[in-house]
């Protein structure tokens, strides 16, 4: 039996480990500062763009911070 549906989150190392996210909920990733969760959720948030999903990412990081780092990582 089949618990959750998999979705694979865009994040190599996530999806290898857990197999993907379960799909229809809601993920919180938390870190301290500098462990790389604003990367995450970027590349989270751009693969379920691609899959053409709506997204939402709360942060209290600055626009301008974000949106350097998505520079950074290449994402649009």
């Amino acid at each position: 039996v089949t618990l959750y549906t998999a979705m694979h989150s865009g994040i190599d190392p996530i999806d290898t480990a857990l197999g993907g996210l379960s799909a229809g909920r809601v993920h919180l990733l938390t870190g301290a500062p500098g462990t790389g969760k604003s990367a995450a959720a970027l590349g989270f948030v751009a693969a379920g763009l691609r899959r053409g999903e709506r997204v939402v990412l709360c942060t209290s990081q600055s626009l301008r911070d974000l949106r350097a780092l998505a520079d950074h990582l290449g994402v649009d």
